[in-house]
């Protein structure tokens, strides 16, 4: 694309302020185009797996397995919870309690940390989106009670992480 001059040659500054003038757009494009993506990276989840395992110690002890808490920025859509013995074909005796609370307890977690229980084992529950968060400083913790002595549980779950954000971070 030329640029006339009044004189017939070639206007080199109309020539400039048209070029600065698209790459600005261009700019202004492409950090748009990174917010965006940033926007979409803070809220896709993270597919992640944990699991605990210890052995019971005496078949009147209640123990807990600590599944763990999300990092800080973080939070967990909890999607599965699975517990029993060492194998899904494992005869575990007992029950268990799933709980949320700021410190995983195997005496006094109560029933308002509890959300979900298996009244026999081994059991698998599966949570739909936004029936189960963990947010930072809690932790995800199932208790067995009436285990048998000696014998090894396992609690694993399957969660989705998805980043924290403020309001702030959507505006502008």
């Amino acid at each position: 694309m030329t640029f006339p001059s009044e004189d017939g040659g070639l206007d080199l500054r109309a020539g400039f302020d048209f070029l600065i003038s698209i790459g600005s757009k261009l700019d202004a494009n492409l950090e748009a185009q990174r917010r965006l993506l940033r926007q979409l990276n803070n809220v896709t989840p993270v597919m992640y797996r944990t699991s605990a395992s210890a052995p019971c110690p005496s078949p009147t002890a209640s123990f807990a397995l600590d599944l763990g808490s999300p990092s800080l920025g973080t939070f967990w859509e909890v999607r599965e919870v699975a517990i029993g013995g060492v194998e899904v074909t494992t005869a575990a005796a007992g029950t268990a309690g799933l709980y949320v609370s700021g410190q995983p307890a195997a005496v006094g977690a109560g029933l308002g940390n509890a959300v979900d229980y298996a009244s026999s084992l081994p059991n698998v529950s599966y949570y739909g989106t936004g029936a189960l968060y963990v947010r930072p400083n809690e932790h995800l913790f199932a208790v067995i009670f009436a285990g048998t002595a000696g014998q090894t549980y396992v609690a694993n779950a399957f969660a989705r992480v998805y980043q924290d954000r403020v309001l702030e971070d959507w505006i502008g």
